[in-house]
């Protein structure tokens, strides 16, 4: 695979990651309220559902998705219900919040979950490893190895970005310290989660 084709194949994943979905929604909204480096097990669980996109699109499956439509739907419409619920209760939690009051505790294991469970019902996932990555196959070489190259790249890249998207969002909560930090941290947290649910909303096969 030509060095040219890979830049461009990473430029273009990149511009692609950086425009916000709904695991990006949910990273930052846990970043906010729980910290940077416990935010990277949602990271963690997001790239985990990532890898498991790029299996299904490796091996063909994904034509077997089309006939589990249904199935993948329900999937998706519970991971809106889901996100739009907690959004409504830490928005409704922020009416009640104390000023510099610390936000209870997340299990690990929660955080991770969530990030999975997100990432793996949008269907956006697939539809992009299997449309996208053969534009940048050349068909003169096998396709395994391009394949796999671009699937390292692209994990690498998404995990990245997931990662720095909740660093600025948790260096971003110093702006928040102060009379009404709690109330304003709640807020922030639910449109967020609520935005995330939205655009899951309006994924589509």
């Amino acid at each position: 695979m030509a060095l040219e084709t890979l830049a461009a194949f990473a430029l273009a994943t990149t511009i692609l990651i950086l425009i916000p979905g709904p695991s990006i929604m949910l990273t930052v909204a846990h970043a906010t309220v729980h910290g940077a480096r416990r935010t990277m097990l949602t990271v963690l669980g997001a790239g985990l559902a990532c890898l498991i996109h790029v299996l299904i699109a490796a091996t063909g499956i994904s034509s077997l998705m089309v006939l589990a439509a249904e199935w993948f739907e329900v999937l998706r419409w519970g991971g809106v219900v889901y996100l739009v619920f907690m959004g409504v209760q830490a928005w409704r939690a922020g009416a009640l919040a104390e000023d510099d009051t610390t936000p209870p505790s997340r299990s690990g294991r929660s955080l991770f979950a969530e990030g999975f469970a997100v990432t793996l019902s949008n269907p956006k996932g697939i539809i992009f490893v299997a449309a996208f990555f053969p534009q940048f196959l050349d068909a003169a070489l096998p396709p395994l190895p391009q394949f796999t190259i671009l699937s390292i790249v692209y994990l690498v890249i998404a995990g990245g970005l997931t990662a720095a998207y909740a660093f600025v969002a948790d260096w971003a909560m110093v702006l928040f310290k102060g009379p009404r930090a709690a109330r304003l941290r709640c807020r922030l947290t639910g449109g967020v989660l609520i935005g995330g649910g939205l655009l899951l909303a309006a994924a589509r096969r």
